[in-house]
């Protein structure tokens, strides 16, 4: 399974896409890490957007449920969408030599995974790699990162011609999602590719700090047969209420309901090992926050604010005692035994999520290379700061002692937010239980940079190892 998103302002050149493997337990991160792609000129299709459409909308053409016209209406129409919007899914498996042969040239041309295939040195596919499913998420809102505000953006289905002077009322449906292109060539192979989808709504809602009864789920159906099914499976879930063609019918259902429907465990591996690890005790739901909770203590990117303020985010790296001392924290609060959270943790502590999150603006030009410096810090059981701006160090003679109090006060605040949940404390008592425990195990924290400026900076503060 491929899961592409797109940069913002790259009109659909530019995609980032995360391959995941399958396992006996559903996914787990694949042999690739995170890619950033650029559309190549020697490819036939404009934009990464036009490329992966062509399978889904092609197979709807070959079945009948669309016409050409039709596909290149709503081809059209994808691409007059923001980037933030589409996060788009495809499962892809490698045919044998014997399995390609099956398939007429211009079919396997048309199913070859989208930018996810090998070359040999002649520049020859070296394997048959053809999709088998797809499907993509929009969102009804993005994030807009200037103004610090979510904007709600129109969905697909707004954009039609068909549906002209039909709208959602944003103040009763907050956060929603279309599904669409949704196409398979192998029976429930588009199954996973929902869990996957639902699971990555349900985490940005938690980003927009959405609450579950506010978030829908919207998609379409266009011939009678699949509003029949749909019907049966949500009944009483069409939008408008009082809309009665069944050739072009719109569906609409709670985030939560969908939830429970494509659960997170269809997907992620990981999710499924924490249930069962816990015992049952930790939901679906709460293993998906675990994870993304995982991350944030893991990796945190900062905007001190003031005088410092840049788009370059002071960030955060704990390797340390600490980010798993937070976890013990996070599992006593769902009253796990010990033996429970020991081979949680045990499952855990090895995983390391991808850190770095999009960006085409330079925004990590001071950060540092975590695979590469992580292991010396986690060596010296030390927390990792960087991404200090060497023209600010350059107008301040204090600027890295006071980004080094700021840092270090936040990450002890956020690690007192878990004491305090736990014993019932206040937030005083549990920022000085924190310090504490960060002194009892010897936690230390240390500035990476390649700046002279900043280094020179960090001299006068006497470190204890370089």
């Amino acid at each position: 399974m491929t899961v592409y998103r797109f940069a913002a302002g790259s009109g659909f050149n530019r995609s980032r896409s995360i391959r995941y493997q399958k396992t006996n337990q559903g996914f787990a991160y694949g042999d690739q890490a995170v890619r950033e792609l650029q559309v190549k000129d020697a490819w036939a299709k404009e934009t990464f957007l036009d490329e992966l459409q062509e399978f889904p909308l092609g197979k709807m053409v070959e079945t009948g449920y669309l016409t050409a016209k039709e596909a290149k209406m709503f081809s059209n129409l994808g691409s007059g969408l923001q980037t933030g919007q589409v996060g788009f899914y495809e499962s892809s498996r490698v045919l044998t030599a014997e399995e390609a042969k099956q398939y007429p040239p211009d079919l396997l041309a048309s199913r070859r995974a989208a930018y996810d295939y090998e070359y040999d040195a002649a520049g020859a596919h070296a394997t048959n790699r053809v999709r088998t499913a797809t499907l993509w998420s929009v969102g009804g809102q993005i994030l807009d990162l200037d103004k610090r505000i979510i904007e709600s953006v129109k969905l697909p289905w707004e954009r039609e011609e068909a549906r002209k002077g039909q709208s959602l009322d944003r103040t009763k449906h907050k956060f929603v999602w279309e599904w669409g292109r949704a196409a398979q060539d192998i029976a429930d192979e588009v199954t996973p590719l929902k869990s996957a989808s639902v699971a990555n709504m349900y985490l940005e809602l938690l980003s927009y700090g959405g609450k579950l009864e506010d978030a829908f789920v919207m998609f379409h159906s266009f011939d009678e047969v699949n509003t029949r099914h749909y019907l049966n499976e949500f009944p009483g879930s069409t939008y408008p209420k009082d809309w009665t063609d069944k050739s072009d019918m719109l569906f609409m259902v709670p985030l939560a309901e969908m939830l429970k429907k494509h659960p997170p465990s269809g997907f992620s591996e990981r999710v499924a090992k924490i249930v069962n690890l816990s015992g049952g005790k930790i939901s679906e739901i709460r293993a998906l926050s675990l994870l993304m909770n995982l991350k944030s203590l893991r990796w945190q990117e900062l905007d001190l604010g003031g005088r410092f303020d840049k788009k370059n985010p002071v960030i955060i790296h704990d390797v340390s005692m600490g980010w798993i001392l937070n976890l013990y924290a996070a599992f006593r609060y769902y009253q796990l035994d010990e033996p429970s959270i020991e081979r949680i943790l045990d499952y855990l502590v090895p995983h390391r999520p991808s850190m770095h999150t999009v960006s085409v603006r330079g925004k990590y030009e001071h950060a540092a290379d975590s695979p590469l410096t992580g292991h010396y810090y986690q060596k010296n059981n030390a927390v990792e700061i960087s991404g200090l701006d060497p023209e600010l160090a350059a107008e301040d003679p204090s600027y890295v002692v006071t980004m080094l109090y700021r840092a270090y006060d936040l990450y002890v605040m956020r690690s007192a937010i878990y004491f305090a949940s736990l014993f019932n404390i206040s937030p005083m008592d549990a920022k000085a239980m924190t310090l504490r425990e960060l002194q009892a195990r010897n936690i230390k924290i240390g500035i990476t940079t390649s700046s002279d400026v900043i280094n020179n900076q960090l001299k006068h503060l006497h470190p204890v190892a370089t």
